[in-house]
């Protein structure tokens, strides 16, 4: 019987990485070692958005933002800005919006809609 050999992934050896694939790679795995902690999160901010716990939600969602290297799931701003809205609260549902314009995310259209009926519902038409 003739024993096991690994086979490897053939590497180019004479060739180094530059310093933008470096950093591309380094932060790939800085985001993999966060993705725990920001699906921890993210399930506390959905788990609060659905009993209508704005201190909950908001503390996790807090929490979420800083953790290093994290990206916050687009989804989580789509529930946060639900229950900004069902709470009328137009500030954090602003705040909220502008997260996720910060995070990269394009504002899908019920989303804006969601802010703008936000605004109308507290008052705030000026804003809106």
């Amino acid at each position: 019987k003739k024993p096991t050999v690994r086979v490897r992934k053939p590497t180019d050896r004479g060739k180094s990485l530059t310093d933008e694939e470096k950093a591309i790679r380094m932060r790939e795995i800085k985001e993999k070692a966060a993705a725990p902690r920001v699906a921890e999160l993210a399930d506390a901010v959905r788990d609060a958005c659905a009993q209508g716990e704005y201190k909950g939600a908001s503390a996790a969602y807090a929490d979420l933002k800083q953790v290093p290297h994290g990206i916050v799931p687009p989804d989580v701003f789509e529930e946060m800005l639900n229950l900004c809205s069902t709470l009328r609260m137009p500030s954090s549902a602003e705040g909220v919006f502008i997260d996720s314009l910060a995070a990269g995310h394009a504002p899908s259209q019920a989303a804006c809609w969601k802010l703008l009926e936000t605004f109308e519902s507290a008052g705030e038409n000026t804003r809106a």
